[in-house]
């Protein structure tokens, strides 16, 4: 099969995008020997013009080259890991001098990410286009309409999509310009505001990250919840717990349908439609999960995310490291696909607990558990010494007590038997720079 670059070159129009989402159609059903081949096709082209086009690269692929210019595959691991630090301070290092004609003009996006800090990238249209048809897969295998309404309630700058009337326009999909979409900015607008706007809107789908989701369940009930009338609701940006996903369907009465991906590079994964795994996104990216050793590791061993985009030429990301861990699968999908599966994203490396016998673990309770012994409507458990974990927590009522063995006891059985827990009270817990939210947030200095 041919790749999208050979065929055409880059021009927005119905007659590209078509081509390019039939493509998808059809490598999603490839056999592993074909798409591994596909993908090293996809990867030699973005390697070798990393190579001699940009400074930073020359310098870090330069082992996988042979005397006579053919590339030594076996020495992929050699090449180094590349880290959001790193990009940070050399960026424009990471620019390429030239780019093939049909990579289009980029884009520069600057982005704090949930880290909070800013860095530079470059966007090709190639590679926006890529994605934009791997969304129109993604909803292929849901059978979404991109021709109903859409609500996007995420955190937009200061100021814009603001509540009481946040914003309309036309046109979430290229596949339906005229869909109507709504924009709420939740900087503005507490979860009943939320609420408040949407029985308004009725939008028929609803985009939010997942703990936002949950929020809105967990305050507007069933009744009012399934009352909105939502077909489906899409998340991103956090990971999705198992109960998580069974409070917000059973609420609202819609799937909870979730994908991954990150700036840089782009859409890494997206939901089945046969369970709620994902299936990696192989015609846009290579990924490796790596041990703390760097090398593979194992389906069902949790592992750093480290990616390399097919179509980023004006600022080649090969080998990042993304900063979550996630869990392959080994398991065969009941849909048919031979696309990688990942069975869990595990969440941010700053969400991995260290204890003082040397051991760490991503923390996670039941949310059920949680809350026979805590009460909340919101919650973050922060580790911020060895054997102290802080419950900053959200009370239900203003005079609530908390039972503090109990709550001890919970961390010790389900995190480690050395844990203290101390409930701290908040009236609001913040987010992220990005609006995200961290459920469990490793405070130590990190190692």
């Amino acid at each position: 099969m041919s790749d999208y670059a050979d065929q055409t070159t880059l021009k927005q129009d119905e007659e590209t995008r078509r081509r390019f989402l039939d493509a998808l159609r059809k490598s999603q059903w490839l056999s592993k020997p074909d798409m591994d081949a596909y993908q090293r096709r996809l990867l030699e082209r973005v390697v070798r013009h990393a190579h001699a086009e940009t400074d930073y690269y020359r310098q870090a692929l330069s082992v996988l080259f042979t005397d006579h210019g053919s590339i030594d595959w076996r020495r992929w691991q050699d090449v180094p890991v590349l880290n959001r630090e790193t990009v940070q301070a050399k960026s424009e290092r990471l620019f390429a001098r030239s780019v093939p004609q049909p990579v289009g003009q980029p884009t520069e996006i600057r982005t704090s990410g949930s880290t909070g800090r800013p860095i530079r990238i470059l966007w090709d249209r190639l590679a926006a286009m890529a994605c934009h048809m791997l969304d129109a897969r993604f909803y292929d295998w849901h059978g979404i309409e991109t021709g109903r309404s859409l609500a996007i309630v995420k955190s937009f700058p200061k100021g814009a999509h603001a509540f009481p009337k946040g914003s309309r326009s036309s046109g979430w999909h290229a596949s339906s310009r005229e869909a109507a979409v709504f924009q709420l900015n939740t900087l503005t607008a507490t979860v009943e505001q939320q609420i408040e706007w949407l029985d308004d809107c009725r939008p028929d789908y609803l985009t939010s990250y997942p703990s936002n989701l949950l929020e809105i369940a967990r305050t507007i009930g069933s009744r009012q919840g399934r009352a909105l009338g939502l077909k489906a609701c899409f998340s991103f940006g956090e990971t999705v717990s198992d109960d998580m996903r069974s409070i917000v369907e059973n609420v609202l009465g819609a799937p909870l349908l979730d994908r991954y991906g990150s700036t840089e590079v782009g859409q890494i994964s997206a939901q089945c439609h046969a369970s709620s795994r994902h299936h990696v996104s192989m015609e846009n990216v290579y990924l490796e999960i790596l041990d703390e050793d760097g090398r593979s590791a194992q389906p069902g061993e949790p592992g750093r995310v480290v990616v390399t985009g097919f179509y980023q030429y004006s600022m080649p990301f090969i080998r990042y490291d993304v900063g979550d861990y996630a869990i392959l699968s080994a398991q065969q999908c009941s849909c048919g696909r031979n696309l990688d599966q990942i069975e869990r994203i595990v969440g941010r490396a700053r969400s991995l607990f260290r204890f003082n016998d040397g051991s760490s673990k991503f923390p996670f309770i039941k949310l059920r558990e949680i809350l026979e012994v805590l009460p909340h409507r919101q919650l973050q458990i922060a580790q911020t010494d060895l054997d102290r974990v802080e419950v900053r927590y959200v009370p239900e009522t203003p005079d609530q007590l908390v039972d503090e063995a109990a709550l001890t006891r919970l961390l010790r059985q389900n995190l480690h038997p050395s844990l203290t827990a101390v409930p701290i009270a908040c009236e609001a817990i913040d987010r992220s720079a990005s609006g995200k939210f961290f459920d469990y947030l490793c405070e130590l200095d990190q190692p």
